[in-house]
């Protein structure tokens, strides 16, 4: 129940107010009337009230100063005003007073049920923040870890959606991202030095998981400032921050040793690492994560096994980086289109930005645009991409005409055949649909792109193409969409249930969102669809 006080000069008005307020919503309860301000204030020492229904003019003590002093005690107090046409100025300087709504004289019963179900929906929503907000204290380190890299993925990522989602939970459990000043640190294995000692392409994934998991427990072992550890599939990402801005990019450097050292001692494997300048908020995380990865692409025009930070990228060795990711895009078109003569010219122009020409560098820039190719929307067959890269360590020759027929041959193991492609058509619905069932038994769920993709073992970027050709909308519409007609059929199955009992039902942690997300799909307020339901 929701307790009420009334406040006013006139009986006859709090005679009325006390026998309809409980009529036009069961869920309120008069908790008290009294005929002024100053009783109003004498009644808050010992009682508590959850909304105050207040007249504007009274004796002793105007509305207008009851409202600021009640806000003075509890700035969360819910206060609605009751104003003659004739005080409406009055009742626009209470609005300005933080005042919730206002309630003209003589008193719309409508009006009154209206004001009465918009201050209980508010009521639940801040409930339900705080519910939540006392069970988030008691979540463990581990947990806060898990929510900040979620939130910097998403940040990387451009998902505006999950951003949005997670950066109230961020704020009110005081999460520190960025301590001072911070660095994005990616660490990577030597690919083509593996695969020059004949290791298999397909059990690289086995050597990028130890990568990570070697990358966790020394940052968990070590006496770091704030990190967190991000699994990005090919590469692992770090976010450190200290407020000691030198003590930081130290921290990077010696991660990198260390981790270096442990995957020698393990594995026998060398890896590079590419750090960004320093960054001081959260929303330079995705500058960051650039910068980052543009110097790790310097091992492409250097050598692997080193430590490369943004000062030793020159703006011509970036110049080459993005024409190289360009003739990489070029070379995804014609592979598309069947174009052999733009395959070719792709290939040879890869070809000219090799700072040497020799077999190391030739394998080097040829798994650089494989990868490249396998991170875009064309689900490239796993085995496919594997068969290409096999075919790169057979080169063993630095002799340009070489280079340009072993990357060729390469490439086209990337072409698909027509019964390959009328079966790839055939497949694209059954893939969707497996998505679509995927999302529907895990929405309660955090279900990204990324994981929904690996469960049906495809590429993110494909799936996320095929959502929007097979069902006209993107991933995250789609997801979301679920979430919130799986939230309808709750309340309609559980018409009792508080709105925050439902949030988590249905995969959101911040009852704000939820709700703002329902009305801007529905048109209404999760407590007006409720109320919306108890009326038919």
């Amino acid at each position: 129940m929701y307790r009420v006080l009334l406040v006013d000069d006139e009986s006859l008005t709090l005679d009325y107010l006390k026998m309809a307020i409980p009529k036009q919503d069961p869920d309120w309860e008069i908790a008290g009337a009294c005929l002024d301000g100053i009783q109003a204030l004498e009644w808050f020492e010992s009682h508590s009230a959850d909304l105050v229904l207040t007249d504007i003019k009274m004796p002793e003590m105007s509305g207008l100063e009851l409202c600021e002093r009640l806000h003075r005690r509890n700035p969360e107090q819910k206060i609605v005003i009751l104003s003659g046409h004739d005080e409406f100025k009055f009742a626009q300087q209470a609005i300005q007073c933080s005042v919730a709504d206002y309630l003209l004289k003589p008193i719309s019963l409508t009006e009154l049920k209206a004001v009465l179900q918009k201050i209980k929906s508010s009521l639940q929503t801040e409930q339900g923040e705080e519910l939540a907000y006392h069970s988030l204290l008691e979540m463990s380190e581990d947990g806060k870890k898990q929510i900040a890299a979620r939130f910097i993925r998403a940040m990387i990522e451009n998902s505006n959606v999950e951003v949005k989602s997670l950066y109230p939970l961020i704020h009110r459990m005081k999460i520190s991202l960025i301590e001072g000043a911070g660095v994005m640190l990616l660490l990577s294995l030597d690919e083509d030095v593996l695969l020059g000692n004949g290791i298999q392409s397909s059990d690289i994934p086995v050597f990028r998981y130890m990568l990570y998991r070697l990358t966790l427990e020394y940052t968990e072992q070590a006496a770091l400032g704030s990190w967190v550890t991000l699994d990005q599939e090919e590469n692992t990402l770090l976010l450190l921050s200290d407020d000691d801005t030198e003590a930081v990019e130290d921290q990077a450097l010696h991660i990198y040793q260390q981790v270096s050292q442990l995957m020698l001692e393990h594995a026998g494997l060398s890896i590079s690492a590419g750090v960004s300048g320093l960054l001081f908020d959260v929303m330079e995380a995705e500058a960051a994560y650039r910068q980052a990865y543009t110097a790790l692409c310097g091992r492409l025009f250097f050598t692997a096994g080193a430590y490369y930070t943004t000062k030793e990228i020159s703006s011509e060795i970036q110049n080459k980086i993005t024409r190289l990711n360009h003739y990489v895009s070029s070379l995804h078109s014609a592979l598309l289109d069947k174009n052999s003569l733009a395959r070719q010219l792709a290939l040879q122009s890869i070809i000219q930005l090799l700072p040497g020409k020799t077999e190391t560098e030739a394998l080097r820039f040829g798994l650089y645009w494989i990868k490249g190719l396998a991170k875009s929307a064309q689900a490239w067959p796993p085995d496919r991409l594997n068969r290409a890269a096999s075919a790169l360590c057979a080169c063993k020759s630095s002799d340009q005409d070489t280079i340009q027929a072993f990357y060729t041959s390469a490439a086209s193991f990337l072409l698909p055949s027509e019964e390959e492609k009328a079966d790839r058509n055939k497949s694209e619905n059954g893939i969707v649909s497996q998505a679509e069932h995927y999302i529907h038994t895990n929405y309660a769920q955090p279900i990204s792109l990324a994981l929904v993709a690996e469960k049906i073992d495809v590429s993110p970027n494909y799936l996320s193409s095929l959502f929007h050709k097979e069902l006209g909308e993107s991933y995250s519409k789609y997801v979301t969409r679920v979430r919130m007609e799986h939230a309808k059929r709750i309340m309609k199955e559980n018409p009792g249930l508080r709105i925050y009992e439902i949030v988590n039902q249905v995969g959101y942690v911040s009852v704000k969102h939820f709700s703002y997300v329902f009305k801007q799909l529905f048109g209404v307020t999760p407590g007006e669809y409720q109320q919306s339901l108890k009326a038919d």
